[in-house]
């Protein structure tokens, strides 16, 4: 019996893209089967009352700078990931 694994994802994440990238590896290493669930991020945050991070913590001393430092190196440290913040397609409102 195989298992299978549901990924949520929004189109305009880029954390979801990132996680998009490891995925297929970790399919064939542990045999379990990737289902790719769309979701609208910004629809779920308007449904539970809830902000994006990027709202929630827009206060927070030093955040953009180590945030900015964090997507250039990756949580690892490696510069294995091309990231940019140029948007390619317009974002869907929700």
């Amino acid at each position: 019996m195989n298992l299978r694994v549901e990924f949520h994802y929004d189109f305009g994440s880029p954390n979801a893209y990132l996680s998009h990238r490891v995925l297929p590896g970790i399919a064939e290493r542990t045999g379990v089967e990737i289902h790719y669930v769309p979701v609208l991020l910004g629809g779920i945050f308007k449904s539970t009352n809830n902000r994006s991070p990027m709202e929630q913590f827009a206060d927070v001393l030093n955040k953009p700078e180590y945030r900015g430092r964090t997507e250039q190196t990756g949580v690892s440290g490696e510069r294995d990931a091309t990231f940019s913040h140029e948007a390619r397609h317009h974002r869907a409102r929700s």
